[in-house]
This record gives structure tokens, sequence and C-alpha cells, in this order.
């Protein structure tokens, strides 16, 4: 029980249970006695190190006993997008992270930050032949429970004594792959304390999550993310020929609960999207996971069996103030079940093809989609602390039905999670090119990306060595004509590419 509580899929606990594990703990003196009894596959740091992120967070988080950020796993990173072989940095909340898979193929995450001279480690490389992480400026290594295991700058003897202190130790923390996602639990609570709360726990956070997904890091906060994903009647105007059109608008019947609760809240709706009336409804999963689910219908009410009903589900993270990261998952709530859909249907010719697009393409029309609101948000933003810091609703005016949604997410953050809401932001960036940097925000964290802009990068290398050939050592030949000519209009279309993977841009004006 203990195992799949802390690692695994958790298994929740009855009292009877919790009562045991209580005695068990007392037996123990600690809960670090209770993990030694655990045989867990995953490692973990024996203690907390006095540099700690968990320490950092609970300063951060806690106002005397009052927790002012739901205790959860938290969801930090799509595996698909993360290279095994490199240590990727992450961020949750202000504190770094860094993650990386080890010889037995589980994934580790850690401070990203050595012990030695701070230096981070997401900077340092994966020393396979000793399974470690090596930091990049002086070579200290560290297995994956964060143990040092070599100071090169010390023989044995001393090595030896400079390791038992824990100023020696990275602080690593547990860790759960669940649906494509790496969760870790970063709190200094322990993982047993939410034992019983199955909504605290990833496989219900995201029961229901398939399918591919995309991650990029957004120039705004988690709480404009959130507000922003929960509302329906931006999408017509915002997203203007990307998801519906602005002649879609029509005023939208919505319906919240009286109150919230901790777990978060569902809202009913009914609107019209690509000329089709839809009802639906969105969910709150607090305090990560948001998921829309839409069915059409024709101007009698009759709803329409024959169109894909339309379903998604993002993971909100907050990374830093002023910026959070998204996951999406399109069609996400498909069931649990890979090879059907909700309806228990096969996937349609259209939804295979999809899944046959290399990812760095539909990358792309993702980055399009949500560059499209990207401004908008940002700014709002610095214009809604700037005039209610401390309650970011006030500053709007929000008379319609459509608006209860934004309302009720607030009413949430301000209930649950105030200690993000009042954070400081950073300042704007000082041109639009900063604001919409897809390599800085999406490339960098993808490798599906990297790995396309390589290719691209080695395509036009080519091109150029075609031409350089055809027209100087071939001489212009007919033949060398068309190689050279093909080269030509290759070069342009290859940039044209390379500029849509790593920058972006929208202008509403031009639509």
């Amino acid at each position: 029980v203990l195992r799949h509580s802390i690692t695994q899929k958790p298994s929740f606990v009855s009292k009877q249970t919790m009562l045991r594990l209580a005695l068990l703990c007392l037996w123990a003196k600690t809960w670090d006695g209770v993990l030694a009894l655990s045989s867990s596959s995953k490692p973990r740091a024996k203690r907390t190190t006095p540099f700690s992120n968990r320490i950092r967070l609970d300063e951060t988080l806690m106002d005397g006993s009052s927790k002012k950020f739901p205790r959860t796993w938290v969801p930090l990173a799509a595996i698909d997008h993360l290279d095994p072989d490199r240590p990727t940095p992450l961020e949750f909340m202000g504190a770094k992270y860094v993650c990386y898979q080890d010889n037995a193929g589980e994934w580790v995450v850690m401070d990203d930050r050595c012990p030695h001279r701070l230096a981070p480690l997401s900077e340092g490389r994966i020393e396979r032949e000793k399974n470690t992480i090596e930091c990049a400026y002086h070579g200290w290594q560290f297995d994956s429970s964060g143990k040092c295991q070599r100071i090169p700058q010390l023989e044995d003897e001393l090595f030896q004594k400079a390791v038992e202190s824990p100023l020696s130790c990275v602080a690593s923390y547990p860790i759960i792959v669940e649906k494509g996602l790496l969760w870790s639990w970063l709190w200094s609570d322990d993982p047993l304390s939410v034992a019983g709360v199955p909504e605290a726990h990833p496989e219900v956070i995201c029961k229901g999550v398939n399918g591919p997904k995309y991650m990029r890091d957004l120039p705004y906060g988690w709480d404009t993310l959130m507000e922003n994903l929960l509302d329906p009647a931006h999408v017509p105007f915002a997203h203007h020929g990307l998801q519906g059109t602005r002649d879609d608008a029509i005023p939208i019947n919505m319906t919240v609960p009286s109150d919230v609760t901790p777990y978060g809240f569902r809202m009913e709706f009914e609107d019209r999207t690509m000329k089709n009336l839809r009802k639906g409804f969105g969910e709150l999963r607090a305090p990560y996971m948001l998921h829309y689910e839409g069915y059409y219908y024709d101007e009698d009410g009759n709803r329409k069996e024959d169109k894909t009903p339309f379903r998604l589900s993002t993971v909100c993270i907050p990374i830093r103030p002023g910026w959070s990261r998204i996951i999406i998952v399109p069609g996400g709530f498909g069931g649990d079940d890979e090879g059907k859909d909700k309806d228990g249907k096969k996937p349609s010719l259209v939804s295979k093809i999809f899944k046959a697009i290399p990812p760095w393409i539909v990358h792309v029309l993702n980055s399009r989609f949500l560059d499209s609101d990207l401004a908008f948000l940002h700014y709002q933003e610095r214009e809604a602390r700037a005039r209610a810091p401390d309650r970011v609703a006030d500053a709007y005016f929000m008379p319609a039905p459509a608006d209860r949604c934004i309302a009720a997410t607030r009413t949430w953050i301000r209930t649950y999670a105030r200690a993000w809401e009042s954070q400081p932001l950073p300042e704007s960036p000082t041109n639009r090119d900063e604001l919409f940097d897809r390599y800085g925000q999406h490339v960098s964290i993808c490798r599906h990306c990297q790995k396309a802009l390589e290719g691209l990068k080695t395509w036009k290398r080519n091109s150029y060595v075609v031409l350089a050939v055809s027209i100087v050592v071939l001489n212009l030949t007919p033949v060398a004509t068309v190689t050279a000519a093909g080269s030509l209009l290759m070069l342009p279309l290859l940039n044209a590419v390379e500029r849509s993977v790593t920058q972006g841009g929208y202008d509403h004006y031009k639509t």
C-alpha cells in the first residue's frame, strides 16, 4: 500500500488502513522510517537538504498554518516532448528542477542546483556508465536519489567524509508517470498525507486523458490561462478562422454552481461554433486540469450524431509569476481505451490521418492557435493587476451570462490558490518577437521540433551546396541550370518553414 501510495498508481486507503499506518509510524519514529521499510522502485533522497526547493515552496505558499495552494501531485511535462538523454530544466511556482531518464528507464526529478557552487544541473550531462547526472562545471556526480557519487577534486578519504554531509546532496522527488505526463510530489508534506484524497492523485486528475500532446510555455500567468480556457465566448473572435468565425458569436447561455469546492467546478453552456449550435460543459479538475466537451445540434434541437463531439483537455501549470505552461490534449477525454473514442466508436479516417502527420507540423499549427490570443492575455494580465492587484475580478466589467465562468474561476483561485493571484509580474518584453518566441517557449523543450529544426538546417546547407556546385563546377549546363533553379526555389520555402517553427506572431487586423 505504501509503495502504491507514494510512487505507483495510488491505492486509496481506508480509515482502518490509515490507522495501521499511523501505528506503524509511531513504531518507526519518523515517516522516513516508513519509507525505509517500503521497497519502492523509485529512490528518494534520504533527507531534504537545507536549501531544498521543498522548503522554498513552503515559505512561498504558507501563511501561518493556512495552505495557499492545493497539495496534489504536480504535473511537470509531457513525457513525449522530453529527450531522455538530456537533463531538461523544469519549473514550478518559481522553483527550478531538472529531469532525466536513468539507466533503468525511470524518470528522475531533482533540484536544478549543484550543491557545490549552485550551477544548474540542467546544463550538465548524463553519465551512462555510472548512471549519474554530472554537473558540467566541476564534474560532481549524483545518483537518482540525489546522493553525491563523485567529487573529482577530493581523494577517496576526504570524499567519503564530505558525502556524509547533507550539504553534499541534491534533493530528489517521488515521481509518477500517468497518461504520458510526468508528475512529481514537490511538497514537504509526505505523499501519504493525501493517500485518502483521490482528487490529489494523477490517475483521478487526468482520468480519460489520451492522445498526443503539445506543450508550450506562455508569457502570462497560470490564473490568466485558466480563466481564458474556461471562457467559450472569446473563441469566435480571438480564434477567428482557426476555430469558427466571428459570425458564430451569439449570446451564450451558461450555468455555473453557486459555490465552488476545493476540487474545482463544472459549468454548462450553449453556443455556436463553425456554424453549428453546440451544447457542452467545461470542467475544472483543480488545480491543473481543464476539460471541454461539446455536442452539436441542429436548429430544431436535435443532436447531430454524424458529427464527432468536440473534446479538449489541457493541463495548466504555474511555472513562475507571469508565465505558465500548457499541455494540450486535443480530443483528450476519449476514454481510457486508446483504441476507441468515448462513444465506443473506432477512430475516423480523418483522425487516423491526423495522427500520421509528423508531430512537429501539428505543433506548428497548435502554436498558431495559441498565438492568436497571446498578446491579449499578456497585456490584459498586467492591466488588471495594475487596477486591482489583490482581487483581479474587481478590475473587470462582466454583465453577460457568458462571464459567469470567469467569476467562478476567480472565486476558486481567491479561495483556494491565493498564493498565485497576487504574485508580482515581470517586465513585459520590449518587442513582439520576444513575446511570440516559439523557440524559447516550445522548441527548446520539444525533441520533435528540435529534430525537425536540425533537418531543416541540413536541407538548407545541402541546397546551398547544390547551388554552388551547379554554378561553379557544372558551369550551368542545362541540367545544372534546372538544379540551381530548384535550389533557389527551395531556399525561401525552407526559410519560411524554419520561421514558422521558431517564431510566431498574429495580426488580427489582417484576418
